[in-house]
């Protein structure tokens, strides 16, 4: 019997800067909305690379734009 290989990482580091980078997005984008708060946990569990998720009430989204 072979001996199994070992488990690769689906998904780089650089891969979740990505996908959070794109979660932001969404949660800037969708501000105030019915469900953003799904995202906001997203954002949370794919970890912390530097930027602090945004705020998700209607006063930050006019404060983002000035």
């Amino acid at each position: 019997m072979a001996e199994p290989t070992m488990a690769r990482p689906v998904f780089s580091t650089e891969d979740f800067r990505l996908l959070r980078a794109a979660v932001v997005e969404y949660i800037r984008a969708h501000d105030g909305e019915e469900g953003v708060e799904k995202y906001v946990n997203l954002h949370h569990r794919l970890g912390r690379f530097g930027e602090r998720p945004p705020r998700h009430t209607p006063a930050t989204a006019k404060s983002d734009a000035a």
